[in-house]
């Protein structure tokens, strides 16, 4: 079986601003796509494949946000687990919340992977019965 690699982008210059191009989470915590931060911020420089320059034009910013998280791979990474992406009847207004402060739940092993992240990002609508919402009271409100 053949993995591809993700290409190490050169370390990003400490003065310059940066935008990131893709949510993405960290052991420390979850950075949300268009958050700008600087050159010299310890985030930026261990993950600069999900950063640009905030001068970066619109077309790079989206041929970013395709190729951010695999780079190299044409396909699904090895052990994905899609499943419990929902696709269907949207949740009522009554039986939803709506995530107004990032969030990362960490899930126990599925599919082969040692563990997997969840992060919900501002804006999106969770069932109000979500163990997330439970365990993260002040990162959701009620959909009005």
């Amino acid at each position: 079986m053949t993995v591809g690699r993700c290409k190490r982008k050169p370390q990003p210059d400490a003065d310059q601003r940066y935008v990131c191009v893709q949510s993405f989470v960290t052991e420390t915590g979850a950075v949300a796509e268009g958050t700008w931060l600087q050159g010299s911020d310890a985030l930026v420089r261990a993950h600069p494949r999900f950063f640009l320059p905030a001068s970066a034009g619109d077309d790079e910013l989206a041929s970013a946000r395709q190729g951010a998280l695999y780079p190299d791979l044409d396909q699904e990474p090895p052990g994905a687990d899609f499943s419990s992406t929902h696709i269907g009847t949207p949740l009522a207004d009554g039986d939803a919340v709506v995530c107004v402060r990032a969030v990362a739940q960490k899930r126990g092993p599925a599919s082969g992977v040692p563990s997997s992240l969840r992060l919900i990002n501002v804006g999106d609508r969770v069932a109000k019965d979500d163990p997330v919402v439970a365990a993260n009271p002040d990162h959701f409100a009620p959909v009005s």
